[in-house]
C-alpha cells in the first residue's frame, strides 16, 4: 500500500484510514479540496466513484491533489468575467445582427451567450454553496446577489420568450438595454464575490 498526498507519503494507520473513501473524507476539509485522484495510476470514473470509495486500501497505490476551496473560487471567478466579456461583445454583435435583419447570424451569437451567461450563473451558486457563502448578503448597489440572480433568471426567460415568438425588435431591446446592464451587474457580482473569499 502506498498513500501519497499533496506529494508527501501517508500511513494508513497513522490516518486511521481503511478505504478509499475514508482517505478521500480525510483530505476534503473546510479548508483543502480533493481535486485529482489517481488509484493504482488510473482516474477514477465518476461513475465508478462510490464502488471505489468501498474499496480497501490494502495493495493500492493512491495519489491525491488537494487545493484550498479559496483557489478554485478564485479561478472560477477569473474565467467567470472571461465568459461574460466575451457574452457582452457577442450580444453587442447580435444587437447589430438583428438591426440589419440577420437573425441567423444573432442567433449564433445568441447561443455561445446563453453558454456563458448560464455557465456564469451555475458557478456562481455552486461556490456560494462550496464556500458557504451567504448570497443574501452580498449587496449589488439596491439588491442582493440572490436577488440579481432570480432578476438574471427572469431576463434569460425574456431572451426565450422573444426567440420562441420570433418577435426581433423585442429581443433586439432586451439585448441592447436590459442584457447589457446585465454584463456590468454581472462583473459587479463576481468581483464582490471575490472580496467575500478570504
Amino acid at each position: 500500500m502506498s498513500i501519497t498526498v499533496d506529494d508527501q507519503p501517508q500511513d494508513a494507520r497513522e490516518l486511521g484510514v481503511r478505504t478509499v473513501g475514508e482517505l478521500l473524507d480525510r483530505f476534503s476539509t473546510r479548508e483543502r479540496l480533493v481535486v485529482y485522484v489517481t488509484i493504482d495510476g488510473q482516474r477514477p470514473e465518476l461513475d465508478e466513484l462510490e464502488y471505489i470509495k468501498s474499496q480497501p486500501l490494502e495493495n493500492k497505490v493512491v495519489y491525491i491533489e488537494t487545493t484550498r476551496p479559496q483557489t478554485i473560487a478564485h479561478e472560477v471567478i477569473d474565467e467567470g468575467l472571461k465568459l461574460i466579456e466575451e457574452a457582452d461583445r457577442l450580444r453587442g454583435e447580435a444587437v447589430d445582427a438583428l438591426h440589419h435583419n440577420k437573425p441567423a447570424d444573432a442567433f449564433k451569437k445568441l447561443g455561445t451567450c446563453f453558454r456563458n451567461w448560464t455557465w456564469t450563473q451555475e458557478s456562481v451558486e455552486k461556490l456560494g454553496k462550496l464556500l458557504r457563502l451567504d448570497l443574501e448578503k452580498i449587496q449589488l448597489d439596491n439588491i442582493t446577489l440572490t436577488e440579481w440572480l432570480t432578476q438574471f433568471s427572469m431576463q434569460l426567460n425574456e431572451v426565450r420568450e422573444s426567440l420562441e415568438a420570433r418577435d426581433y425588435s423585442r429581443l433586439s431591446d432586451v439585448l441592447a438595454y436590459e442584457a447589457h446592464d446585465a454584463s456590468e451587474r454581472w462583473k459587479q457580482a463576481l468581483e464582490d464575490m471575490r472580496k467575500t473569499i478570504v
